[in-house]
């Protein structure tokens, strides 16, 4: 989850990290950057998401086919208990902030006015 966060899926905070520099160059008219941006997120989906078939996925087992030859696969493992839950914490840390991010935002700007 926290790939695709990365990626700036939508409903995750990520999503809403880009939508918000997307905003904010195009309220200043920096096309070029808001363009960047749109690239490098669509290429690095591509790599997040080879990252995350690797993560779950081992090679199987080399088996004989019939005909003398080898059949190579993919099989996906198991993670234990507790890495499930501190996965599965997270990824409701990164739903819950890309649909309610009101809440982080206001703590973001009551910290940053405190700063100036």
């Amino acid at each position: 989850m926290a790939l695709l966060s990365l990626a700036g899926i939508p409903i995750t905070a990520g999503f809403i990290g880009k939508f918000l520099l997307v905003e904010a160059g195009a309220g200043a008219s920096r096309w070029a950057l808001v363009v960047v941006l749109v690239l490098t997120s669509t290429i690095g989906l591509f790599y997040y998401l080879r990252v995350i078939v690797t993560m779950y996925a081992r090679p199987a087992l080399v088996a004989a086919d019939s005909d003398g030859g080898s059949a190579a696969g993919l099989s996906f493992s198991r993670i234990g208990i507790s890495t499930a839950c501190v996965l599965g914490f997270l990824s409701l840390a990164l739903l819950l902030l890309g649909l309610y991010p009101s809440v982080l935002l206001r703590l973001i700007e009551r910290v940053a006015a405190g700063l100036g």
